[in-house]
């Protein structure tokens, strides 16, 4: 849905063409009250692609603020836990130290 937004008006000139076939340009228009009818419902046309880009812009944003915060506490969390581990393991390798100590000197 969010794709790139193909503007058939920026990229070809504005033509009409008349009941013979033949094509005119924007300056030799018949009607001028048709023409600008036709350039302000592409100009709304725009303003309404506009806004569905700057509403998914703005979504996405959203998204990606929420996700580095909640990525910011799982790290956080993490981290604690890596950290409260290495206390136990360094405690358990005291422990084991401290058994083969006690060992050696009752032999």
């Amino acid at each position: 849905m969010y794709g790139i937004l193909y503007l058939p008006c920026l990229l070809f000139p504005l033509q009409l063409e008349t009941k013979a076939g033949k094509a005119l340009s924007v300056t030799d228009a018949p009607d001028p009250p048709d023409l600008k009818l036709a350039l302000k419902r592409e100009r709304e046309e725009h303003q309404h692609l506009l806004a569905d880009s700057y509403a998914a812009v703005m979504d996405l944003t959203k998204q990606l603020q929420l996700g580095e915060r909640n990525w910011g506490r799982e790290k956080l969390e993490l981290l604690e836990r890596l950290s409260q581990e290495r206390a136990q393991w360094e405690q358990r390798l005291l422990e084991a130290t401290a058994q083969q100590g006690k060992r050696k000197e009752t032999l």
